[in-house]
């Protein structure tokens, strides 16, 4: 194993862009460091990915509390407005109105679940990588949106990694939840507009 070393953390789409560069693997794995994979996942990422560069596999991932698909429907304006609220001040009826309304998934396009995803490097490489305007949260809704945009598949594999709960980088929650608001609000900038982006900012400034 190679370990590369940054002078200094530029957050993760930085780094992950970084290995991704480092290495002329003709296929990616991004692992978080509180997942643990066994070799099943690795196989079956093999096979439903070989020979092929128009598509992203993802494993089911096992959260303390539940077990959630890899491939996740795509964001819209409302779900963010959701989410958004949902962090800040908890689960009222507004978010259960929200998540109620047409449209709150968009079925159009789906995205990777950042813990664990493979992804050929041609078409990491062609999606341009993680934007790394993104310094955590939200980075991987973003590179689904592009792969998208390129007709690529995110394919569901029969497969699972566990997932530790956060516990990869040990932060304060409060400091935890700014990074998260910070990821949606730049999202929301760059795919809904700045009004909106600054309406999500302003809910979240409190």
């Amino acid at each position: 194993v190679r370990t590369i070393a940054l002078d200094a953390n530029a957050g993760y789409a930085v780094a992950a862009n970084r290995g991704a560069y480092a290495t002329h693997a003709p296929l990616l794995c991004f692992l978080n460091p509180d997942c643990e994979a066994g070799l099943e996942v690795f196989a079956a990422a093999h096979a439903a990915l070989a020979g092929r560069d128009d598509a992203c596999a993802v494993p089911r991932i096992a959260e303390p509390s539940r077990v959630v698909e890899g491939a996740q429907p795509g964001y819209s304006a409302v779900k963010l407005l959701h989410d958004v609220i949902a962090s800040n001040y908890g689960e009222g009826p507004l978010c259960r109105w929200l998540a109620r309304r047409p449209g709150f998934d968009d079925r159009a396009w789906s995205w990777p679940h950042g813990a664990c995803l493979f992804v050929p490097r041609a078409l990491f490489t062609a999606a341009g990588g993680f934007d790394d305007r993104f310094f955590l949260y939200m980075e991987d809704v973003d590179l689904g949106r592009r792969l998208a945009a390129r007709h690529a598949r995110i394919v569901q594999l029969d497969a699972e990694v566990r997932h530790g709960g956060y516990s990869g980088a040990r932060i304060p929650q409060r400091r935890q939840l700014a990074l998260l608001n910070r990821g949606r609000v730049r999202y929301a900038e760059l795919h809904h507009g700045e009004a909106f982006a600054r309406l999500l900012s302003a809910l979240a400034m409190p």
